[in-house]
């Protein structure tokens, strides 16, 4: 049986030719992919995965949470961050400063089955990863077709 991976990222089609392929020719990974803060939530709530591997810079969805917070950044994937807040919502969500409160949080997702690929330089989110005790986290380069593979064996590891 294959390991269960779910990526939320929304460049994912863009990104096909040189970060998914090196996951399928693995050959032990059933990748699913969602493309969007309210997509990946869905996503997590509906199923169960070893692995869980988020964007930071998704686009809201059809959600209005989602889209009242991505519209507060000035409508800025960048300045939302909403794959961080995605991640708080489902690993921390009694916590104070999560910004979406679900009615329904997956109780199998812990931080160790969590990875972040993103372009942000780590410096830049690192105390949010860190508060999130999430331990993956890789910067997306265009030269590192091995990106998504890597974060996710990673996770495996952990």
């Amino acid at each position: 049986m294959k390991t269960r991976v779910l990526w939320i990222e929304d460049a994912a089609l863009l990104d096909l030719n040189y970060l998914v392929g090196p996951v399928f020719f693995d050959g032990t990974l059933d990748l699913s992919i969602t493309m969007s803060a309210t997509e990946g939530l869905r996503k997590l709530t509906s199923d169960e995965f070893e692995c869980v591997v988020i964007d930071i810079r998704l686009p809201p969805g059809d959600d209005r949470r989602w889209i009242d917070l991505y519209n507060e950044s000035g409508h800025n994937k960048a300045a939302a961050q909403l794959g961080l807040w995605l991640a708080q919502s489902v690993l921390r969500p009694r916590d104070e400063k999560t910004k979406i409160r679900l009615d329904e949080v997956p109780r199998w997702l812990s931080p160790s089955r969590v990875g972040f690929l993103s372009v942000e330089p780590l410096r830049e989110v690192k105390p949010f990863i860190d508060a999130l005790q999430v331990s993956t986290y890789k910067e997306k380069s265009i030269d590192d077709g091995d990106a998504l593979l890597d974060v996710i064996k990673s996770v495996l590891r952990h």
